[in-house]
């Protein structure tokens, strides 16, 4: 069993919070705030019409079960080009917290934090005309992974869209919450087609978004 209960958290979501793995420094462990199995109960009528459709299965609602799904049918592909942008996934472990997955820790080239795109549109003095367009190089790069790769992501925010410093001085996206599809109605995960449509679309209003922020990505971008 690993010991995370005298540690300080890394990150804290509405539904996770994450640990610097005690053994293993380039690995994170995300553990859920709710016993889903014993504790959890649907709240309102939204809810209450996922968990009937789920057949009372409440493990739906638990977003490392989700995320740890999607990971293992990633892994069958058995491409390193699958996981370029999302950290990769190491599976279960337990803690005194209870039950957490272990992730890969993004951080940057000479092991500092990451900054998230959060953290840039908080600042804005951090960006000037040069980390603009490498912002944008590196937006248009996983933009095009989500598209040639097929990736559903669930939510793309700026909370969860870390900005990696390469060593050769680039930027690189790395997406690290909210992977696979947890759809009322899932059909993006059994049709290639539908899952084509629903990352372009959520890649569109991404994109609007950013253009929104940070004006038009440069030509050199595009």
């Amino acid at each position: 069993m690993i010991i995370l209960n005298q540690l300080d958290p890394i990150g804290a979501g509405d539904d996770r919070i994450v640990y610097r793995h005690p053994t293993i420094q380039d690995r994170c462990i995300k553990v859920p705030r709710v016993d889903f199995q014993n504790d959890f109960r649907p709240v309102g009528f939204n809810e209450t019409l996922y968990w009937l459709s789920r057949l009372g299965q409440t493990k739906y609602f638990d977003f490392n079960y989700v995320d740890v799904e999607y990971a293992s049918t990633l892994k069958k592909r058995n491409s390193a080009v699958t996981f370029s942008h999302i950290p990769f996934c190491h599976g279960y472990v337990e803690t005194d917290l209870g039950t957490g997955v272990v992730w890969d820790y993004i951080s940057n080239h000479d092991g500092s934090p990451c900054r998230s795109l959060k953290d840039y549109s908080d600042n804005p003095g951090l960006l000037d005309e040069k980390e603009k367009r490498l912002l944008w190089r590196g937006l248009e790069e996983f933009f095009s992974w989500q598209r040639e790769q097929i990736i559903l992501l669930r939510e793309i925010a700026y909370t969860n869209t870390l900005v990696r410093e390469q060593r050769d001085g680039n930027y690189k996206i790395y997406h690290i919450d909210a992977i696979g599809c947890a759809d009322f109605i899932p059909v993006a995960k059994y049709s290639k087609l539908v899952a084509k449509l629903r990352i372009k679309s959520k890649v569109g209003r991404f994109r609007k978004r950013m253009i929104a922020w940070l004006g038009a990505p440069p030509l050199a971008s595009r």
